[in-house]
């Protein structure tokens, strides 16, 4: 760099000549770019074209230097050709960022042309040029005239990027601003003798473009804007206009200046009203993003940055977010364009609600049948929450089917609750999702009392157990009743949060809230057949049973998800037991039945879980051909006391039979019951009267060392009594 700067004092002979050092660093700035075209792939043509512009300015500035007067046709030429390269650089660095017509970027590159050549005129027109001779006149147009329309370009370059400019497209503007002040150094000079001499100018112009050659941030691209912001662009048209009017009004200025900036006028107005236009669109592009097309209500993109305004201005307000009940059961039953008007229904009714209510009230809808209001306070949030659920509970007639829809309303406040929009909202849906459960319609978020808060715990603690897969898998033997031999195992879930383990019904619970079921159901798979793979290595026929959840079973990708999970894991399809329940009937009996009938064609066994509490087993039977019923722990109590229980689990069982299904009671827990479920023909049995659910390395140690028991009751009186139930029954 202080080579540099010393070329630039250095860089003049005493009559202004450039001297050795200045061309030598401008053979440098050449060797540079040259280097560049070859290493450079995005910009490598315009780099080329860059380097050609040098060695053409080198040989002009070389003939300078030995003599030869700038005014040669010779030099005039050789100068000349080196503004097209310049200008051809610059469109290859357009054509590498940009595809599309860019109108208003060659509308400024225009205005600053037709201004900045209206400048040169008025310039001309002030200095006084009757004493030079022709050529000098036309150099000192004709140079300044080609470095406006090279600048001009680079305008285009700076308004193709929005005016953000890198760092090396700033070094190239200024490096083509020092070549126009070279260019315009002979003629201000009459008006300004102190000019730098010509060397200096060189110097300068090589220095600026050594660094914007060696500039690495080479591969920058075309930048969007947000149109809205007026002072990006407005900035030149306005600037360029009142240049140009300055021309117009000045007296000493020529009639082709006065023309020039007339024409520059015409194009600043142009470029003005296309702004506008765009300025219009982007303001209805930014209404459109912000509104939901169904309903007209402002979206969930709104309704984030009303509450991050409503923050900025430390404004109080209550968060109602609202679910509509059973909504999924009219999408189903009635079709999707009738729950389409059921949504602008309950939308218009809630508008009306929440529009008399005193202060700056705003309803949204989030999406599907969710909608949100921010409420100001004070005011009764109660009140209006009940008047809400009584406004949308009227029966609305869609396709001559009367509908009965009510919401659940979760309430939460900013920033007695939480100070952040996105807590918030978190805490207002898991206490909606508290009032589905409770069926109480309203909950206020509450941290007192502990419910919401502690569901947004478990929901906190779900995700960051997924995400650092911090959950346990445990494993509960399934026993045959002939033999006492080890059929297999269950594969449990288990989270342990501060040493405690934590409630697996609300942990699926707040799994199923967050939409998380699937991850968490490749999770189970995965877990679950690696440790069927190892456990196979000592019980090469131990099978392995895994539960689904009933969005797994509706999704159309299960069977497709555990056939990749056993075959990454190496286990057989033979090996595995997919656990489903009736409930998965309730969301899409259709696509559960190909679900269940695909991995049976896999080789895959199906059981049905808790059979007997559904209010349609036996017409589920029919849908699901399933390979085993699991009875309901909830038919064990009264197994030994309980005479209609007993012939309910042997009908069970006969009719499993007859499927040629087996049959699986859960929640044994003593040496009795074992025998009469024995007794009664049921297959396999699960429960605490061989184990509780452990660890993998633990239920593999108890394998090892299982002791088959003895019959505790005598076989007569187990054949006694299942006779009896069967005649019972």
């Amino acid at each position: 760099m202080f080579a540099v700067v010393g070329a630039f004092f250095t860089g003049s002979t005493a009559d202004g000549q450039p001297t050795v050092v200045a061309l030598a660093l401008l053979v440098t700035t050449a060797f540079r770019v040259t280097v560049l075209a070859r290493r450079k792939d995005l910009d490598r043509a315009a780099w080329r074209w860059f380097g050609i512009a040098l060695i053409l300015s080198g040989g002009g500035f070389a003939a300078l230097s030995v003599g030869v007067p700038v005014t040669s046709p010779a030099v005039v030429i050789i100068f000349a050709l080196s503004y097209p390269c310049v200008v051809t650089a610059q469109f290859f660095f357009c054509r590498t960022r940009t595809m599309s017509s860019q109108v208003g970027s060659w509308l400024d590159c225009a205005i600053v042309a037709s201004v900045g050549i209206a400048v040169l005129l008025a310039t001309i027109a002030s200095a006084e040029l009757h004493s030079a001779r022709g050529s000098e006149i036309v150099v000192w147009v004709l140079f300044p005239a080609l470095s406006i329309l090279t600048l001009s370009v680079c305008v285009f370059l700076c308004s193709l990027v929005r005016w953000r400019l890198p760092t090396q497209l700033a070094f190239l503007i200024i490096g083509q601003t020092f070549i126009l002040g070279s260019d315009l150094g002979p003629l201000i000079g009459r008006v300004f003798p102190s000019m730098l001499t010509l060397g200096q100018r060189l110097s300068a112009v090589a220095y600026v473009f050594t660094i914007a050659a060696s500039m690495a941030d080479n591969r920058w691209v075309g930048t969007e804007h947000d149109e809205l912001r007026f002072s990006r662009v407005f900035a030149l048209p306005w600037t360029g206009a009142m240049v140009a009017m300055g021309i117009m009004v000045w007296p000493a200025s020529s009639t082709l200046a006065r023309t020039a900036a007339a024409l520059g006028m015409v194009l600043v107005v142009i470029r003005i009203s296309l702004a506008y236009g765009r300025v219009r669109s982007a303001a209805e592009h930014r209404r459109e993003a912000r509104t939901d097309e169904l309903t007209g209500l402002p979206n969930r993109r709104a309704f984030i940055e009303f509450l991050n305004e409503r923050v900025d201005g430390g404004a109080q307000c209550a968060i109602f977010v609202m679910d509509l009940d059973g909504f999924k059961e009219v999408n189903d039953s009635l079709g999707h364009h009738a729950g389409d008007q059921l949504l602008r229904t309950v939308g218009m009714r809630l508008s009306r609600v929440v529009s008399e209510w005193r202060g700056t009230n705003r309803l949204f809808r989030l999406g599907g049948d969710e909608f949100a209001c921010v409420v100001a306070l004070p005011n009764d949030v109660m009140a209006l929450a009940q008047q809400l659920r009584t406004m949308t509970s009227t029966p609305t007639v869609i396709q001559n089917q009367r509908i009965d829809q009510r919401v659940s309303v979760g309430i939460a406040s900013l920033p007695a609750d939480a100070s952040a929009p996105g807590d918030v909202l978190r805490l207002a849906d898991a206490a909606m999702y508290r009032a589905k459960q409770l069926q109480s319609g309203v909950v206020i978020h509450d941290e007192a009392s502990g419910g919401d808060h502690s569901v947004l715990r478990m929901l906190a603690a779900v995700r960051e157990a997924l995400e650092h897969r911090r959950f346990e898998m445990y494993f509960q033997p399934q026993v045959r009743t002939a033999t006492g031999a080890v059929h297999g195992v269950e594969a449990l879930l288990r989270l342990r949060k501060d040493g405690v383990m934590l409630s697996t019904d609300l942990m699926i619970g707040a799994a199923r809230t967050a939409g998380l079921m699937q991850k968490l159901t490749d999770f189970v798979l995965d877990q679950s057949f690696a440790a069927a793979a190892s456990m196979h290595s000592e019980f090469p026929d131990l099978i392995m049973s895994v539960n689904v959840s009933p969005e797994d079973l509706s999704s159309g990708t299960l069977a497709e998800r555990i056939v990749q999970a056993a075959a990454l894991h190496g286990v057989a399809p033979k090996l595995v037991c997919v656990e489903v329940t009736e409930e998965a009937l309730l969301d899409n009996p259709a696509e559960a039945a190909r679900t269940v009938e695909r991995l049976r064609s896999l080789g895959f066994g199906v059981s049905m879980d808790d059979f007997g509490v559904g209010f349609s087993s036996l017409s589920n039977l029919r849908v699901l051909a399933v390979s085993e019923l699991k009875i309901d722990r909830g038919f064990v109590s009264g197994l030994t006391r309980d005479m209609r229980t007993e012939a309910l689990i042997c009908a069970i069982a006969d009719l499993a039979r007859r499927l040629g299904a087996n049959v699986l009671l859960e929640g044994v827990e003593t040496q009795e019951e074992f025998e009469l479920a024995r007794s009664f023909g049921i297959d396999l049995v699960q429960g605490y009267v061989f184990s509780p659910a452990l660890s993998q390395t633990d239920v593999m140690e108890w394998m090892r060392r299982r002791i088959v028991p003895r019959p505790a009751v005598d076989d007569d009186e187990l054949i006694r009594r299942r006779a009896i139930a069967l005649s019972g029954a």
